[in-house]
């Protein structure tokens, strides 16, 4: 209110009066004041004085200089603003300066026309080299040399009455082209009435291939003025305050031509609402021509608001220039930053900010069109509310030294359309975090390699359908996915939707993950190859654990897609996939609409220092498991997975599998722990469905292995319809604990044989209500060799091969042991009911069960393996059409006569060690020895006989007392078990 009371008070007394201080005329006719006269030094500078500079509507202030006056400086000292509502005119090519610390104000009808440069200015004077300055009461003489020259400098020292605004413009002021036009406010002085700024309300500032310079102080400085040729620019210094401008109501800065000039503002605050700045070169000429630049210098707030726009525009050939902001804080909220090329080339769009950038609401951008790229230093950036920062095809560097946060559909992205290559994207942080559909992107559709992503940041944190993608589709070049790294101390990724690098033409991107804690929930790492191309590589470091919860990490040949799948790396010390989690590495298979996948399945390699666990299923019923898997229609080998850890457990239908469902051959699996543990459908299993093998299961614990639950095991299998052969099985521990239903088996259903069971324990095979089996139901059946120092079955825990139907011969069973037990309806079965039966081979000194084997092998049916089992005895049976041998079964008859029911009181157990070896005595006794147990019929209760002939146990020779064992002694163990004379069984050695 305060300033457009002032302007119409101006508009009442409009006129432009000397003041007579330096001979200036002025000349009335009542339409234009002609202006005469003035102060002319060596022809160059002309000085004029006037106590009132005020042009009304229709009317013209118009300087009758000569042609070869340089400059004009036009001082306005009558303590009353200037009210510019006409034409302001000067002859030649002079530049004006048009000083009045109270103030400039430009109507909608005012106009320039000057044949040089314009400056309107509120400082106080004037400086000139070597001294000299140009005040409101400075004398000026015309042998005055030093006033002869460019002046080097505007000078704000001094208190003046102002309005609201130092400068108001609403109108277009333009200058010639290739000129500068300035407008520098502000005062010495702040006051709550008078704030200095610089107001442009609907108002419009062109230089054609030019230059426009807006700025202020409202503080005692001197702002420098550089003169070369026909372009001015100003020099601010570094730490005094400075006005705010304010651009409203569609005003506009802009620069056009073929070659572009600068804009530059210096400010406090700047705020655009509804509002341009730009630069538009237009030139189809040269193709190394350089637009101008935008430069905004801001010691507090950029806004930008409604719309409003910075920008550089390039038509044709050439380079648009740079458009480079350095503020405290910049807000942009429904407006935008950007630089578009049209046939040409962008620069690149820099920003430093002290403090935030804050980007909010629809349509609300930083967009660079062409290669120049983005680049952003500051503290904090928020996006949100769907606004943006992108790059066509430059790259995107985005430094924040606190956060960067994007919120409700925002996204940071380079992304490209037709024949180009995608920008590279670099984020570097302290906190970064994606919420609410918010990506981060490199995107290359129709051209060619997408962009690389690259963040480094303390923090990372995802949620609710966030995501991180570098993909290039529809590329006629065979375009590459881009690169995506990620270096975060914490990532907690709680999104339903992935990070991703893909390619439907072309090779899909690597991930590569550095942190010392990943969590994944709800999402999913990708990456994928749709065209002809390799999968990309996906490698996470986590120093200390990555937990996956109802989420996937996989790397695909995807339907329609040529090419190996990449490989999955995890190094960490803890994986924990949880809720139907999957590590996934496959082929695809075909689709009604595309051929399946081609090429080698990618490896899984898991390296984990203390554990690896997984266990639990997702809503769907999908279970947590590392897998890597061919399918139906695909070509191609599936790959290994390899898992090294401490501590490895499976449970609540945790699994590992490799699957194959085409021709080639599925892939391996091997698990290196210090403990491997299954329980509760835990499961590990091969399988193959089609011609191709299983693959191998590779199980090395150094100290046990434990399967325990229903369905919890170990698995290779063939499917119905396949020929595929069965994968063999591999154990290597020191103890093997199966129990309650726990399961290892090798089973063929289809044409080919079924693979081998493979166990060595350097200690005790312990198996309880467990069943091993190699079966097949065609053809032959997997052989088992188990290894151990004592092998003991409890509980109906079978070992056995069958073969269903068929004339194949059914699988050997070799058990190595130094004791074996079988109790309690614990069977060993080699079984061929059509075909022959396998060989049992014992090699153990003593083998120990509730019953006795028939030696006697019945002819075998299809009820004969049934009858076999849950019969409450142990068997031990190689039954067929042809049997098998059953051998080395050592005879223990003598031991089991032997046995009886224990009393209730306890047994000394050192009575029944020897303390000595057992040796014959020299005395010449008369000996009975029964050489045979089956000649006599045993009773009950009579103790079985020994095949050693039996004596005293001879004391050894040595008066001296024999010393009691201590720890650290030689410890020798009894190798069998002996009668004395008086009838009792020791165990002990014979004498050597």
């Amino acid at each position: 209110m305060l300033s457009f009371a002032l302007t119409t008070n101006i508009n009442a007394l409009a006129q432009v009066t000397a003041d007579e201080t330096l001979e200036t005329q002025v000349i009335d006719n009542g339409s234009f004041s002609f202006i005469e006269g003035g102060t002319t030094l060596d022809n160059t500078n002309l000085f004029h004085s006037f106590s009132s500079f005020s042009i009304p509507n229709g009317s013209g202030g118009i300087f009758l200089n000569d042609s070869n006056i340089t400059n004009i400086f036009a001082r306005v000292t009558g303590g009353t603003a200037s009210d510019i509502q006409g034409l302001i005119y000067a002859r030649g090519a002079a530049n004006l300066f048009l000083i009045n610390p109270n103030g400039i104000v430009f109507g909608e009808n005012a106009r320039l026309n000057i044949g040089g440069s314009f400056v309107a200015t509120t400082a106080n004077a004037i400086q000139f080299p070597g001294g000299a300055e140009f005040s409101l009461t400075s004398p000026v003489t015309p042998d005055n040399a030093l006033l002869s020259i460019n002046p080097e400098a505007f000078l704000f020292n001094q208190i003046a009455v102002q309005g609201t605004n130092s400068i108001e413009n609403r109108a277009t002021l333009r200058v010639n082209d290739n000129k500068s036009l300035i407008l520098l406010g502000g005062r010495a002085s702040f006051t709550p009435e008078s704030t200095g700024q610089i107001l442009m309300d609907g108002g419009q500032v062109i230089a054609l291939d030019g230059r426009v310079e807006i700025g202020g102080l409202t503080a005692p400085g001197t702002v420098g003025l550089n003169i070369n040729g026909d372009n001015l620019s100003l020099s601010f210094p570094d730490d005094i305050a400075k006005t705010d401008i304010s651009f409203t109501n569609q005003s506009l800065v802009a620069i056009f031509g073929a070659i572009g000039g600068d804009i530059v503002v210096n400010t406090n605050n700047l705020k655009l609402l509804n509002s341009n700045i730009s630069t538009v070169r237009n030139n189809p000429g040269s193709s190394q021509l350089q637009g101008g630049d935008i430069l905004i210098n801001a010691d507090g707030i950029v806004s930008l608001e409604d719309e409003s726009i910075i920008g550089n525009i390039g038509v044709e050939r050439g380079n648009t220039g740079n458009i480079s902001i350095t503020v405290k804080s910049l807000e942009i909220i429904g407006s935008g930053i950007v630089a578009d090329a049209i046939n040409s080339n962008t620069n690149p769009i820099d920003i430093k900010v002290k403090d935030t950038i804050t980007l909010s609401g629809k349509n609300s951008i930083i967009n660079n069109q062409g290669i120049g790229g983005i680049n952003i230093q500051a503290k904090n950036i928020l996006l949100q509310d769907t606004s943006s920062l992108s790059s066509r095809s430059g790259n995107v560097n985005i430094q924040a030294d606190e956060s960067i946060i994007l919120n409700n559909q925002a996204y940071i992205d380079t992304s490209t359309l037709e024949l180009e290559t995608t920008g590279n994207l670099s984020i570097v942080t302290n906190r970064l975090s994606l919420n609410n559909d918010s990506n981060i992107s490199a995107i290359n559709i129709q051209g060619t390699n997408a962009g690389n992503i690259n963040i480094k940041t303390t923090e990372l944190n995802a949620e609710d359908n966030s995501s991180i993608f570098a993909f290039s589709a529809n590329s006629p070049t065979r375009g590459n996915g881009g690169d995506i790294t990620i270096d975060a101390e914490n990532i907690l990724w709680n999104s339903s939707k992935e990070i991703n690098a893909a390619s439907d033409t072309g090779n899909a991107g690597d991930i590569t993950i550095n942190t010392n804690f990943l969590q994944l929930t709800d999402g999913a790492i990708n990456t994928a190859s749709f065209g002809t191309g390799d999968g990309g590589k996906i490698l996470v470091n986590s120093k200390n654990s990555v937990v996956l919860d109802n989420a996937d990490i996989s790397s695909e040949i995807r339907e329609g897609g040529a090419g190996n799948a990449g490989d999955i790396t995890i190094q960490t010390s803890r994986l924990n996939l949880t809720n139907g989690s999957q590590i996934i590495a496959g082929i695809s298979g075909s689709t009604q609409n595309l051929p399946g996948g081609q090429g080698k399945g990618g490896n899984i390699l898991i390296n984990a220092a203390d554990a690896v666990i997984i266990s639990g299923t997702n809503a769907n019923g999908f279970p947590s498991l590392l897998s890597t898997q061919t399918d139906t229609g695909s070509i191609g080998q599936a790959g290994d997975i390899v898992v090294n850890t401490d501590y490895f457990r499976l449970e609540n239908n945790g699994s590992v599998t490799a699957d194959t469902k085409n021709s080639n051959n599925g892939g391996d699996i091997a698990i290196n722990a210090r403990v491997f543990e299954a329980f509760t459908v835990g499961q590990v299993f091969t399988t193959t469905n089609s011609s191709g093998n299983a693959g191998n299961i590779t199980i090395n614990a150094t100290d046990e292995i434990i399967i325990y639950g229903l369905v919890s095991g170990i698995f290779t299998t063939t499917t119905a319809n396949s020929t595929g052969n069965g994968g063999t099985i591999y154990f290597s521990t020191n103890n093997l604990n199966l129990a309650n239903d726990a399961r290892v088996f090798a089973r063929s259903e289809g044409e080919g044989i079924a693979g081998d069971i493979n166990i060595i324990a350097k200690g005790n095979y312990s198996a309880n209500n467990s069943l091993v089996s190699a079966s097949s139901e065609k053809s032959s059946g997997g052989d088992i060799n188990i290894t151990a120092r004592n092998i003991s079955l409890r509980n109906n825990s079978d070992i056995r091969t069958d073969l269903s139907t068929g004339q194949a011969t059914g699988g050997d069973i070799s058990l190595n042991a130094d004791t074996i037990i079988a109790l309690e309806d614990s069977d060993i079965l080699a079984f061929a009911p059509e075909g022959q039966g396998g060989n049992i081979t014992f090699n153990t000194r003593a083998l120990f069960s509730d019953s006795l084997y028939n030696p006697i092998q019945t002819l075998a049916d299809r009820n004969s393996l049934q009858s076999l089992n849950n019969n409450n005895r142990s068997d031990i049976n190689a039954t067929g059409v042809i049997s098998g041998n059953i051998i080395g079964v050592p005879d223990i008859t003598f031991i089991q006569n032997s046995l009886t029911e224990l009393q209730d009181n306890p047994i000394d157990t050192n009575a029944l060690i020897a303390n000595s070896c057992i040796a014959r005595s020299p005395k010449q006794e008369g000996t009975f020895l029964i050489t045979g147990v089956g000649g006599l019929r045993s009773r009950p209760g009579d103790a079985s006989a020994s095949i050693y002939p039996t004596g005293d146990v001879q004391n050894v020779a040595n008066d001296s007392v024999t010393s009691q064992w201590k720890k650290g002694d030689l410890i020798i163990e009894a190798e069998g078990v002996y009668r004395l004379a008086n009838g009792q069984l020791v165990m002990s050695r014979e004498c050597r």
